[in-house]
């Protein structure tokens, strides 16, 4: 009876190592190697203007709706902003290293969620680090003010795996968690909404996910879209002009390529650099990333002749493939349709398809031959390689790490001349000082002064 009892808790904890404490390192490890330059970011543009607006709100205030401002994230990003500004003040790297720990629980869930279709240990693991690893993340996790997608993704996959888990028992536990768990979502994230379409695209390469058994949460989190729907669209308008001009044209064919594009880890700056329509691309992205060519070269024909021979393989029907991948476009619905407004972050969400659609064909792939291990890895290697080639590239050229040097510097300038009985500061006329600065909110946080005025002139007096 001591041998069984031994033995017993022998196998739970090498369970537990093999299940959580394995992957959470694997995790963090990947995190920190390809997303550590961002925990040393300080303060810039929209964060000013955050940390502004909640310094003197409680918490029933953040709740309210803006009819001012596209979205309406209370948790995903002012709760997480008045939080960290209460206990740890206007010190980032706590910030961060919040962000850092809820994207690798990220990676983990999702992980669960993989092994939860039925997809194995090894595959599941593997799909999980590429999705926590992939170069979409990296202003995510170095940008304060996109709290919202790394929080927003947490709830997303809690609410996505409990629901998949009430599939399997009808539990109420899982059912309360499901709906709890989506309600945060609607508060951090418009993706929210996408979860629908992600459960269609589980349906259709697992078929352990059986829509009739999810049809209970499922309404119910229809009839919580309804509500949120009805309060954020007709009774409290957002503004849909600027950069969230709603487009129905060739624009959205432009968003839809870009989106693939930066699914394969490739940089954002692409984007602006490269004429689809002209097949022209500009000098300046020539210069700058010829350091990083060969590498790219040898990484993305490694990428594409593994992608073609494992959907030659037909582990999976194409017909299949190309319905799910449709599936990922259309989870893109939220920001698809904005014609000036389209940056990788948004992919963290309905990436998560694309992730799962791959396990499914790697899981598949390798019972048919031990040879198709060699073209998953392959596959697996170069999407790393080219993820990190991306955020080594971006580290000195992206605009976020630009924009937030300027406000770290002018704030320490500011910080060393200040005296308190000045009622304005000059700076530099400069619009990315300007802009880095939120123009007026970065001063008056700083000094803790909503009556500071910011000059911006080029003018010695």
């Amino acid at each position: 009876m001591v041998i069984n009892r031994h033995l017993i808790n022998r196998i739970k904890k090498n369970a537990t190592l093999y299940q959580v404490l394995i992957p959470l390192c694997l995790f963090t490890i990947f995190t920190l190697i390809y997303f550590h330059n961002g925990l040393r970011y300080f303060f810039f543009q929209d964060d000013w203007f955050i940390l502004n607006f909640i310094k003197d709100k409680n918490f029933l205030e953040l709740f309210k709706f803006n009819t001012e401002v596209i979205y309406y994230r209370p948790i995903g990003i002012l709760l997480f902003f008045k939080l960290h500004y209460s206990l740890f003040n206007l010190n980032p790297i706590y910030f961060h290293l919040t962000l850092i720990a809820i994207h690798v629980l990220n990676g983990f869930i999702f992980f669960k969620l993989l092994m939860s279709l039925g997809n194995r240990y090894s595959i599941s693991l593997l799909c999980a680090i590429l999705y926590a690893s992939s170069a979409s993340h990296y202003m995510s996790m170095g940008w304060l003010s996109l709290s919202w997608v790394t929080i927003g993704t947490f709830f997303f996959l809690a609410s996505l795996y409990s629901l998949i888990s009430f599939g399997k028992n009808q539990s109420a536990t899982m059912l309360s968690i499901t709906l709890l768990s989506y309600v945060l979502t609607l508060l951090s994230t418009e993706f929210a909404v996408t979860i629908f379409i992600c459960v269609l695209a589980l349906s259709i390469l697992h078929l352990n996910v059986k829509l009739k058994n999810l049809k209970k949460p499922l309404l119910y989190m229809l009839a919580i879209t309804a509500t949120y729907a009805f309060l954020r669209f007709i009774i409290y308008k957002p503004p849909t002009t600027g950069d969230y001009l709603l487009t129905f044209n060739l624009s959205v064919i432009k968003n839809t390529f870009w989106y693939f594009v930066w699914l394969i880890n490739l940089p954002e700056i692409f984007k602006s650099h490269i004429s689809i329509s002209e097949l022209i691309v500009s000098r300046d992205l020539l210069t700058e990333i010829r350091p990083f060519i060969k590498w790219y070269s040898l990484s993305l024909i490694i990428f594409l002749v593994s992608s073609i021979i494992i959907i030659m393989n037909k582990s999976i029907p194409l017909l299949k493939i190309i319905i799910v991948l449709a599936l990922f476009i259309a989870s893109l619905a939220p920001v698809i349709f904005f014609k000036d407004h389209s940056y990788p972050y948004y992919l963290a969400i309905p990436s998560l398809i694309a992730y799962t659609l791959s396990a499914t064909i790697f899981d598949k792939l390798i019972q048919i031959n031990a040879i198709n291990k060699a073209f998953v890895l392959s596959f697996a290697v170069s999407l790393l390689t080219i993820s990190f080639l991306t955020v080594q590239f971006q580290r000195d050229t992206h605009w976020i790490d630009i924009e937030q040097k300027i406000s770290k510097e002018a704030v320490d300038i500011v910080k060393n001349s200040y005296t308190y009985s000045e009622t304005s500061i000059t700076l530099p006329d400069s619009v990315q000082l300007k802009q880095s600065l939120m123009d007026q909110e970065g001063m008056k946080v700083i000094l803790n002064d909503q009556s500071i005025r910011t000059i911006y002139t080029n003018s010695k007096k």
